[in-house]
């Protein structure tokens, strides 16, 4: 038995204004696809060091993280946020961050972000020490 041979379907040509890198990367952003947003804006990145264009990739990072996160993946929206700080200059603290470190028990790294030195033993110690010694 023979198979009848159907003509190939003809698609659609994409509309006939280009989109520009930027104005791609916002869509993409947009759309809610940060890990292709994330690589869109590094590429832009690499051309030329653009504030908006940090944003945009501050926000795509924090899009990640938080879809990490929400999937119970706190480790790797962790490192995602990390990431975010690094790369664009953004302050850990702000967001979800703190929430995230508390969540998988590090309360010791919360705890320094939280205090202006960085050394939680030296500021948290004096308050504890009576507790301590009526526990002992």
């Amino acid at each position: 038995m023979s198979r009848k041979h159907r003509p190939a379907l003809s698609r659609p040509a994409p509309a006939g204004t280009p989109v520009s890198p930027e104005a791609h990367a916002r869509q993409v952003l947009d759309a809610g696809r940060y890990r292709e947003a994330i690589e869109l804006y590094k590429n832009l990145l690499k051309q030329e060091r653009r504030s908006e264009w940090l944003d945009g990739l501050a926000a795509s990072y924090a899009g990640r993280a938080k879809e990490l996160a929400s999937k119970s993946m706190l480790q790797e929206a962790l490192v995602i946020w990390r990431n975010r700080s690094t790369l664009c200059g953004k302050s850990l603290v702000e967001g979800p961050y703190l929430d995230w470190l508390l969540r998988t028990g590090a309360h010791d790294a919360a705890l320094r972000l939280l205090t202006p030195t960085g050394d939680a033993v030296a500021t948290v110690a004096p308050t504890w020490k009576p507790v301590w010694r009526r526990w002992r």
